[in-house]
């Protein structure tokens, strides 16, 4: 039977918007948890006396701090936030390898009448670029990435003439040097130069809000959307900590997304979103409970990543996290999830 509707409180971890290459963080965490207010603020209040906190508003730096491993670990163990809480994660780099794909090869390859989204080609095509891209272009794929990342970020009234001809170069460096699927993928992208002109004119136009394209939050969300209302089967309602990206142009554009006319075209199912409002977390214990759960989320994973992972740590937050993360390196992944990534974004040890 459907419950009528489940509110999620969330926060994340690791946000610099859209600045992904550049970021001084490699990896940004959503964390979400359908907890109840009086359940949250016991958690809270029980953290505040293990730390012996006197901030008016605990953080994740709090648990992070040496000498609280053990209040870290009892939260990540507790039998009370088990099925209870979400953390997905994504990695910077192959998000920003990822959106290379989506907004500039899937456009060319969609006028061609090929739907790389049903078929799993728009993963698949993203973990190549990421995974062998570096090692055949050196400073070429960086180049290329950074200024991918230049060309769409939104900048309103920043004129984009300069970011444009960057990328068109760094485009056609990295393709001389391409080899096998990386440069059948690059010549794909490099037809693509009218999108990438519109991307330029929608990064500087000042005339309206848009989606911020880069921005990480926006797949997160529209993810713990989908995560809990998959395990509920009920109407799910965000409450979320004040971000500028949750704006009321994204709040829409999610509903929309998320709704069954727009899932159909990727072959997945509805999801009922029937609201995202933004609260101060100094007043909102979930989103307290949830920050935790993102800041050590990111710093488990951020480890794992720079290849020396905290294994104690990882095994307590393994539980809760999210199995439609957004990652590209098998290895940290292998680390975090004990199972092997799939390349076509299938999970390993999974039924799909």
């Amino acid at each position: 039977m459907k419950t009528t509707e489940v509110e999620v409180a969330c926060d994340e971890s690791g946000n610099e918007g859209e600045n992904l290459f550049a970021s001084g963080s490699t990896v940004f965490v959503h964390a979400s948890t359908d907890l109840d207010a009086v359940t949250a603020a016991a958690i809270m209040d029980q953290v505040r006396t293990d730390t012996r906190s006197q901030a008016p508003e605990i953080k994740s730096r709090t648990l992070l701090t040496p000498g609280n491993e053990d209040v870290l670990l009892a939260l990540l163990d507790n039998p009370d936030l088990q099925g209870r809480v979400s953390v997905h994660l994504t990695e910077k780099r192959f998000f920003l390898a990822s959106k290379l794909v989506d907004l500039i090869v899937e456009e060319v390859m969609h006028e061609r009448g090929e739907d790389i989204y049903r078929d799993r080609r728009a993963r698949a095509w993203a973990w190549i670029l990421y995974q062998d891209a570096p090692a055949q272009l050196g400073p070429a794929w960086t180049a290329l990435l950074d200024a991918f990342n230049e060309l769409t970020w939104r900048r309103p009234g920043r004129s984009k003439a300069s970011e444009t001809s960057t990328f068109l170069a760094a485009l056609e460096d990295a393709r001389s040097g391409a080899t096998g699927r990386v440069a059948h993928i690059l010549r794909i992208a490099h037809a693509g130069e009218p999108h990438m002109l519109d991307l330029a004119r929608e990064a500087s136009d000042t005339s309206k809000e848009v989606l911020r394209n880069l921005d990480p939050i926006v797949a997160a969300v529209g993810q713990t959307a989908r995560t809990w209302h998959e395990r509920t089967n009920a109407d799910i309602r965000i409450v979320h900590d004040e971000a500028p990206a949750i704006t009321p142009e994204l709040k829409a554009a999610l509903m929309l997304g998320l709704s069954a006319a727009a899932t159909a075209e990727l072959g997945l199912p509805p999801v009922s979103l029937v609201g995202i409002n933004t609260v101060d977390s100094k007043l909102e214990p979930r989103v307290q409970v949830a920050d935790l759960f993102a800041g050590v989320g990111r710093a488990c994973a951020q480890d794992a990543l720079a290849g020396h992972p905290n294994k104690k740590w990882i095994r307590a937050l393994r539980p809760h996290l999210n199995d439609d993360s957004i990652w590209g390196d098998a290895t940290s992944w292998f680390t975090l999830f004990d199972r092997e990534l799939q390349a076509d974004g299938r999970r390993g040890g999974t039924d799909e």
